[in-house]
């Protein structure tokens, strides 16, 4: 009940979903409508640098935030990571998120690193080596990734309800029990050929994301060949962005500028 009312007050405080250019500030944050900052101090610096020769990313790496993605929901993440006790949170961050609605949260300026993607390496055009939390700009797509089609209803990860220790519940029938708190509407659903069945991506969130895109290629010189990498091309445990966002990419170049017939197919450079 009290992440319901999170996103409810998540909603009322939400801008206008981003429909035009933005820009970067000379300090790495995003400007235009649309967009919201709730900074987050969980950052480092960059070991990359920009074209200009000064801190900046050298390509984007995508990621899904997962969960039931109600309104509101990508607004709640950023919050969640305005604060951070080493004692007891996780230690993850991203650049930005972007909502279905097209909202944008900036918790992490672009000339710091985020704490988005444990392992990987990237090279620049230099032939220096970089982690990817310390090259690439992390951003987070509103989607609630792979889905279940579960007695009736679709479900996202992790699918079954779980006790309080992190075990499965079972039925009377000795089969795990789907949690009805995971149920994500069936319109939502989408079918990526070979790959399954997925969260889709609604246009207004593909819009902002090529208009965001468009806006960190012309501050930091990014090139095509390194905006299009998936978490998932760094950290083999890991499916996100997922097969629909790397189809959808093609668009999100398009309206960024850039050629999508560079786009990453998979693994680093």
């Amino acid at each position: 009940m009290l992440d319901r009312v999170k996103e409810r007050m998540a909603v009322a405080k939400a801008p206008l979903a981003v429909t035009s250019e933005l820009l970067v500030t000379e300090n790495g944050w995003l400007e235009g409508p649309g967009v919201i900052r709730l900074p987050s101090p969980r950052s480092f610096r960059l070991t990359s640098r920009a074209h200009h020769d000064e801190p900046g990313p050298v390509g984007v790496c995508w990621h899904w935030t997962g969960g039931v993605c109600r309104p509101g929901y990508a607004g709640v993440l950023a919050k969640k990571i305005s604060t951070y006790n080493p004692k007891k949170d996780r230690a993850a961050s991203w650049h930005l998120v972007i909502s279905k609605q097209g909202w944008v949260y900036q918790s992490v300026p672009f000339e710091l690193g985020s704490w988005h993607c444990a392992v990987g390496t990237v090279k620049d055009d230099r032939g220096h080596t970089h982690r990817v939390n310390r090259s690439l700009t992390g951003i987070e797509l509103e989607n609630s990734g792979r889905l279940k089609y579960l007695d009736g209803r679709w479900y996202c990860h992790p699918f079954w309800k779980q006790d309080k220790a992190g075990a499965f519940v079972e039925g009377d029938d000795f089969n795990r029990v789907p949690d009805p708190k995971l149920v994500v509407e069936t319109e939502r659903m989408q079918i990526a050929r070979g790959h399954g069945s997925f969260d889709g991506f609604p246009d207004p969130q593909v819009i902002a994301a090529g208009f965001v895109l468009r806006a960190l290629v012309e501050r930091y010189g990014l090139p095509a060949n390194r905006c299009g990498f998936l978490h998932g091309d760094f950290d083999k445990r890991k499916e996100d962005a997922g097969p629909l966002w790397r189809n959808l990419l093609v668009d999100v170049y398009e309206r960024a500028g850039l050629d999508a017939a560079v786009l990453t197919t998979g693994g680093h450079a």
